[in-house]
């Protein structure tokens, strides 16, 4: 039996989903907490201490507080992966030694661990007491299961209810950026494009989202800027291009205005250890989820 009670886990608030082009990279680093790492999409090459790893999509590693590690992206296409960054007491060692724990888990088709980290970044981004708690134990429960390699189990639903119109605008915006890149459409060619007056699809993503469908697509496409910051050594001018911006200038007020500091200041406090902060509404972090799958 598993002392669980004795056992604290605590997410450090930096997770998230994020995307790469083919080619990128993260890394070196110095690792300050623990972290999983899950692969969505592409084959990823994991250097932890000088070894080598090999991560195709399924696969779950678990970064260590004191070790250098890089992640060498899919170089011919591009990666989709998962992180949680987050604290473990065990001061009772019933964990045991995290010399012995497995460094990666290969998931099997029902793939419960990746859905139980998902549910994790699920809840977290909710600010009520009850979704933090579950994210709490929902991370507990993940790190059981990459130890024990208990991986398997049944599914967990992750899923989000949208309102229609947001929907439908969103599966006409993802259409648009994968034909033409991250550069968001205006909101009438979006309302024209799902039969609906501009007025009312800005009151739908007000009401839903709590700003308008111009403001959503700029928060998620400097969302997504922040998280390609953080998490590889692609340049400024590289990422601004990826995130739709006209040039690295617009880019980088955009940026500012946001964040309140510059991309580049911005990528040198994350490497310094300060955390990435919640800065869009989670309902509009999980629609930029679905939307860059």
């Amino acid at each position: 039996m598993i002392g669980l009670d004795h056992i604290l886990v605590q997410h450090a608030n930096s997770m998230g989903v994020a995307d790469y082009p083919a080619g990128a990279s993260f890394g070196p680093r110095h690792c300050t907490n623990y972290e999983f790492v899950w692969i969505v999409s592409g084959d990823v090459e994991w250097i932890a201490d000088d070894e080598r790893y090999a991560m195709p999509a399924g696969s779950v590693c678990l970064c260590r507080p004191g070790e250098t590690d890089s992640f060498i992206w899919d170089p011919g296409k591009r990666t989709r992966h998962g992180f949680i960054h987050f604290e473990i007491e065990d001061k009772n060692h019933v964990l045991g030694n995290p010399r012995d724990w497995p460094r990666i888990i290969q998931c099997g088709e029902e793939q419960f661990l990746i859905r139980l980290l998902n549910h994790v970044i699920y809840t977290a981004q909710a600010d009520d007491r009850i979704s933090q708690t579950l994210a709490v134990q929902g991370l507990k429960h993940a790190l059981l299961c990459f130890i024990y390699e208990r991986a398997q189990g049944v599914s967990v639903e992750t899923g989000i209810e949208e309102h229609p119109i947001i929907s439908k605008s969103m599966d006409y915006v993802r259409n648009q950026w994968q034909l033409h890149g991250m550069h968001s459409p205006a909101v009438e060619e979006i309302a024209a494009a799902i039969d609906v007056s501009r007025g009312h699809l800005v009151r739908i993503f007000k009401q839903e989202l709590g700003v308008s469908p111009a403001q959503c697509l700029r928060n998620i496409r400097l969302d997504h800027a922040a998280m390609i910051l953080a998490r590889s050594d692609i340049s400024v001018q590289d990422i601004a291009e990826e995130c739709g911006f006209e040039n690295q200038f617009h880019f980088s007020r955009a940026f500012k205005q946001q964040y309140k500091v510059s991309p580049k200041q911005y990528r040198i406090d994350i490497k310094a250890g300060t955390y990435q902060p919640k800065l869009i509404r989670a309902k509009q972090r999980r629609l930029s989820q679905n939307l860059l799958t």
